[in-house]
């Protein structure tokens, strides 16, 4: 009898993200197959003993599954620069080789993704002579040349990474990762520049279904994905329609915002996770957002009206100049008329 293969995935969270990592492992869990063995470590950044529980106790769902959590200390606060949504817990990345240091192979995935098919294809990759494999992170190469911007021909998302610890350890990432943020001269991203400078051209690009950036794909056509992955129309329908990793990366996210893009179908593996205290934390935070929604569209509305007031004002005082300027006019022909 043949051993049974085993499946290496890594998260990192903390407590910000303790909710959202634990529907991504749902969705992972359900969608795996029984024919290998799935370990799932977290890397916890300063969790609290019953989110390392409820993290753990997802182990319960399938026999061939195991979730450890894996306490880290976070010693990379200096190199964190603030962002909108990505907190300093993203920086562990850079010591994953370390915190693995029995591995030899690891595929690193973000909180906010939901898992759709068996992740056991993605991990079987071959990545030989690479340092990983990514997904081209589209919406920055088109939008903001991030590529040409470091130099490069190309540029990942690190939000779903398959990475060769082997090679990590023997080149020493971690201290030239460090070295690069030490160095960070634009502040864009938390990790993702670093990694992509330091990886450089030893990146093997994956198709988009291992990664596919939901906000952005939805408005773009089969013909723009297909231009950009060099791949068929038809490939590219496919991989949109039916991806295997969906990356809810926008600034709405569904966990705090009921408008968000894939909101039901995030809900939909949330739901069995739902005890009466994470209810209640999930309408706090649809609440508060769409408080801060609706604060946003009254100072809109605000500048808006203050604008239109000014306008008017403007434009009165353009009408009563030409008025009198007229008059003027009128006056000056008649006085010219009557007295010559």
């Amino acid at each position: 009898m043949s051993e049974i293969k085993k499946v290496e995935i890594a998260y990192i969270t903390d407590s910000n993200y303790v909710l959202p990592t634990r529907v991504s492992i749902t969705s992972l869990i359900k969608n795996s197959s029984d024919s290998h063995k799935y370990n799932i470590h977290v890397v916890g950044d300063g969790l609290k003993e019953g989110e390392i529980k409820e993290l753990e106790e997802l182990s319960s769902m399938k026999e061939n599954v195991c979730v450890e959590v894996i306490k880290a200390e976070n010693d990379y606060g200096e190199l964190y620069t603030e962002h909108q949504h990505v907190s300093k817990a993203a920086l562990l990345k850079f010591s994953l080789a370390d915190i693995f240091d029995g591995l030899d192979k690891i595929l690193y995935l973000d909180g906010d993704t939901l898992v759709l098919g068996d992740i056991a294809e993605l991990f079987d990759t071959d990545i030989s002579g690479y340092y990983g494999a990514a997904v081209c992170d589209a919406p920055t190469v088109l939008g903001q040349k991030s590529n040409e911007r470091i130099g490069h021909s190309n540029y990942f998302n690190s939000g779903v990474m398959l990475l060769d610890l082997l090679k990590w350890r023997s080149d020493d990432i971690k201290s030239s990762l460090i070295t690069e943020k030490e160095n960070d001269e634009w502040g864009f991203f938390v990790d993702q520049d670093a990694l992509n400078i330091v990886l450089g051209e030893k990146v093997r690009y994956l198709p988009l279904k291992y990664n596919c950036i939901y906000g952005w794909v939805i408005n773009r056509s089969a013909e723009q994905i297909a231009g950009l992955f060099q791949i068929s129309i038809d490939d590219a329908r496919k991989q949109m329609e039916n991806p295997v990793v969906l990356h809810l990366a926008d600034k709405k996210k569904p966990w705090n915002n009921i408008g968000a893009a894939k909101f039901e179908e995030w809900m939909n593996y949330c739901e069995t996770l739902l005890d009466n205290n994470t209810l209640l934390q999930l309408t706090r935070n649809y609440i508060r957002s769409q408080k801060e929604e609706i604060s946003i569209e009254m100072c809109n509305l605000k500048l808006i009206n203050d604008d239109l007031k000014i306008r008017i004002e403007e434009l009165n005082n353009t009408i009563a100049y030409y008025r009198d300027r007229t008059l003027y006019g009128v006056l000056a022909k008649l006085k010219r008329k009557i007295f010559g």
